[in-house]
């Protein structure tokens, strides 16, 4: 049988074979008997209930139900015997007051020591206080102590009275609460003080377990709340824009979590709450002194469950501890966004769980917070003060800082961002907002993006790199190696808007593998610091320097690991670069806007093409000499173009000058001294040529004239030099023509005298191809093989096939050229020159 037995009226009794292990219920009604003869076990997830009498023995076993009459009524139920309850057999009581309640009545012995039995108490209506008999026994084996309640009140064995009382002392079913306090002792307490109001009612009440409990500005501020003893309630408000304390030998227990809204500050100072609820964070400030692990006591409870035991949405949690802390918890960012401050700067703060959700973290405090582990938040990490460190490992493409932007926005207070280890890459774009900035290296770390207007500061150790993997272009504040070794460009253009400085110390700008232009808006820097080309593979770097427009000396110097891995500079921008130091780089100097000026003893006597691009100017008038030292060492240097040098000109003997960039006017404000070779391009139309104006000139080495037009004509005069003249050239390159020089020293100018020979051509011709032969040409004189398909055209407008020189004898002969069928007739020339 599996249903309900009811015994309405006489006896059901089971004599030595009878049983009943499976009904369900087994109910007795007033006046009735249930005999269970020999004995009888109430198996698990059965019921025994009823208002009548059971004789002889009867056990409840583990999971069973014994209830007084019914769910929601009053009535005793009673055994004559002994009634033994297994553990984890279930009481169910109903009660309304002291004098009508629910009882189990046993006249043997009531055994329930075997283990822990419930008692789950029901209010029928509103209860009282008072003492509620629920167990009347002849004899009991155990105590309380096995017996679990966890409803209002608590139970107690009553010797005297032979029974197991529930001792009420709540007047009231849960309510809503504000604190009022007392401005005296402040007692938050159970059941005693009078210090809270519900609902502006006017009356005042005490705290019962269970009651939600809010914290305005109607209440006592001071002195702290004092808590007392276990407190339960069902919910914590703190919505004040007073600053409130909780203090006092106190625990918040049970489920209730804590919000807290307004502007005001809620100081926590109790260490040991249990309460497992969340704990909200939607206004002002919760200041704590301690932090722990899920399912451990802490000021903000002791919750099971990791991101969702802190939600923010838009209030701040601050750390006031004096040691570092790390916790397994974490945090639920919800749209409003949420700060972390902590307040000792040799303090860290370590979230080691999960932070998610869609709003902003922002880091306030002078302390660390490190974030341990990969977040997913989506709103993006603000840094206002202190710092935040990814504690991920080593060669990683960090995770911690969620799934945005880092922004670092120091002003008063320092603002950093702390890589945790070698090799870490921080893929969230990298914002400069604030002048006061700073980026920590672990070993040779790497950014991706870069904007923002700030200022950053670069620490780590002498050997450290900081790599600036993509776009910094958005980037137009100031980078500053403060600390660090390298500031490295892989495979990043730079900025052309941004101020790169290289501090006070030894720091070096560099790239990795080269082949790359590289933006650099102004250039600062130490007289121990270096810009290089290269560091890692064999091929050229040109920097771009001065686009920001701003006036900057950088007195270091630049260089270059090797030939190979030339470094080539161009001054861009209309504002001036000063160099103080000695650079020792191959590559090319160009200088396309504004100044570049040399200071002190500053110069690039290794830069082989040196190039002033009008409206640029090449300014030496700082130096102690005031003179650009052309060609003056052993390597071979050549300036041209038609800006302006600024101050005087000394050509050694591995010096070129060539005005110009075809024909042009370079200028020197000071004195020029020509020695090494002077090379001016001229042209018949028009009779232009390249021209060399200074205040004085004095000629000297080789004057080298190079024709790049049409024939000339004996007679034709080009104007070369302009100045205070005199001197002369040791030699006169003049290509195929005799010149005229005695008006060098008077006007400037010098003309054709003469006419020679041109180079004879001859060709050998095969089936498949042509070569072309030629002598009497200059030895090492250049030439073009140039071709038309149009003979009557002039030279100039035939197409050059092949630049070359004769040799030492001025000879020439070609590589075979190969003969096509299939185009139209073809002639071939040798232009010399």
């Amino acid at each position: 049988h599996t249903g309900t037995i009811s015994i309405n009226a006489g006896t059901l009794a089971l004599d030595g074979s009878g049983s009943l292990p499976s009904s369900a219920i087994i109910a007795v009604g007033t006046g009735a008997t249930f005999d269970t003869g020999p004995g009888f076990t109430l198996n698990s997830a059965k019921i025994l209930r009823g208002t009548g009498t059971v004789t002889n023995n009867f056990t409840a076993a583990s999971g069973s139900f014994i209830k007084p009459a019914d769910d929601g009524v009053i009535g005793t139920l009673t055994f004559t015997n002994n009634l033994t309850e297994s553990g984890g057999a279930k009481n169910n009581f109903d009660i309304t007051s002291p004098a009508v309640a629910d009882q189990i009545v046993v006249g043997g012995t009531l055994d329930i020591s075997a283990g822990v039995d419930p008692v789950n108490v029901s209010f029928v209506g509103s209860p009282t206080v008072g003492t509620y008999q629920l167990f009347k026994y002849g004899t009991l084996v155990g105590d309380t102590n096995n017996l679990s309640y966890s409803g209002l009140g608590y139970l107690t064995n009553n010797t005297a009275t032979k029974t197991i009382d529930l001792v009420l002392t709540v007047e009231r079913s849960p309510t809503n609460l504000v604190w009022l306090g007392d401005s005296v002792l402040n007692n938050w307490d159970f059941n005693s003080s009078f210090n809270w109001t519900n609902n502006g009612s006017g009356a005042t009440f005490k705290f019962l377990t269970g009651d939600s409990v809010t914290f305005n500005n109607q209440g006592s501020v001071s002195p702290a709340v004092n808590l007392v003893g276990d407190l339960q309630p069902n919910g914590i408000t703190v919505n004040a824009s007073v600053d409130y304390t909780f203090g006092g030998d106190a625990r918040i227990m049970g489920t209730t979590g804590l919000t807290k809204t307004n502007s005001g500050r809620l100081t926590i100072l109790i260490e040991t709450n249990e309460y497992t609820g969340v704990t909200t964070l939607a206004g002002g400030t919760l200041s704590v002194s301690n932090l722990a692990n899920i399912a451990s006591a802490s000021p903000i409870g002791a919750p099971q469950a990791g991101n969702a035991s802190i939600v923010f949405n838009g209030g701040t949690l601050e750390y006031l501890g004096a040691n570092n802390k790390n916790i397994n918890r974490g945090a639920t960012l919800q749209s409003g966004g949420g700060t972390v401050s902590v307040f000792d700067p040799a303090v860290a703060l370590t979230f080691s769980g999960l932070v998610t959700g869609s709003g902003v973290l922002t880091k306030t405090g002078n302390g660390q917070l490190n974030l341990n582990v990969p977040n997913d938040y989506s709103g993006g990490t603000v840094v206002t003060a202190g710092s935040v460190r990814a504690g991920q490992p080593s060669s990683i493409n960090l995770s911690a800082l969620g799934t945005n932007t880092l922004t670092l926005n120091g002003g008063v207070s320092p603002a950093a961002f702390v890589f945790g280890a070698d090799a870490q890459v921080l893929t969230n774009t990298l914002s400069i907002v604030g002048n006061n900035n700073y980026i920590t290296n672990g070993g040779n770390d790497t950014v991706d993006k870069i904007t923002g207007s700030g200022t950053v500061y670069l620490e780590g150790v002498s050997g450290n790199t900081f790599t600036m993997e993509a776009d910094v272009s958005g980037f137009s504040g100031t980078m500053v190696a403060d600390t660090i070794g390298f500031m490295r460009f892989h495979p990043s253009t730079g900025s052309s808007n941004a101020i790169f400085d290289l501090g006070n110390n030894s720091a070096v700008m560099n790239n990795r593998n080269g082949n790359q232009t590289i933006n650099v808006g102004a250039l600062k820097g130490g007289a121990s610091t270096q810009v290089r080309g290269a560091s890692s593979a064999d091929n050229p770097t040109t920097y771009l320097i001065g686009g920001k427009n701003l006036d900057t000396t950088f007195d270091g110097t630049i260089t270059e690991v090797s030939t190979p891995r030339r470094a080539h500079i161009v001054k861009v921008g209309t504002a001036t670069l000063t160099l103080t130091g000695t650079s020792t780089y191959g590559g090319s100097t160009t200088v396309s806007n504004g100044v570049l000026a040399l200071s002190g003893t500053g110069s690039f006597d290794n830069s082989t093409n040196i190039s002033i691009v009008s409206p640029g100017k090449l300014d030496v008038s700082a130096r102690g000499d005031t003179t650009l030292n052309l060609g003056a060492g052993s390597a071979p240097q050549i300036l041209r173009g038609n800006g302006t040098l600024l101050g005087s000109l000394n050509v050694g003997a591995n010096g070129t000058v060539a005005p110009g960039f075809s024909i042009g006017t370079l200028t020197a404000t000071n004195a020029v001294t020509l020695g090494g070779n002077s090379v001016m391009e001229i042209n018949r139309s028009g009779f232009v040529a390249d021209k060399l104006v200074a205040t004085n000139i004095a000629f000297g080495g080789t004057l080298t004239i190079k024709n790049i037009g049409a024939t000339l004509q004996v007679g034709d005069t080009f104007d070369l030099f302009d100045g205070s003249l005199g001197g002369t050239f040791a030699t006169v390159n003049g290509g195929y023509f005799t010149w005229n020089t005695n008006n060098l020293a008077v006007d400037g100018t010098v003309s054709v005298s003469g006419i020679l020979p041109p180079p004879t051509l001859s060709v050998t011709a095969t089936p498949t191809d042509i070569t072309l032969t030629s002598t009497g040409g200059l030895p090492g004189g250049a030439l073009s093989i140039v071709t038309s398909t149009d003979v009557t055209l002039s030279l100039d407008a035939w197409t050059v096939v092949l630049n070359d020189v004769f040799d030492g004898s001025g000879n020439y002969t070609s590589a075979p050229i190969a003969i096509d069928p299939n185009t139209p007739r073809r002639f071939y020339a040798i232009r010399a020159f």
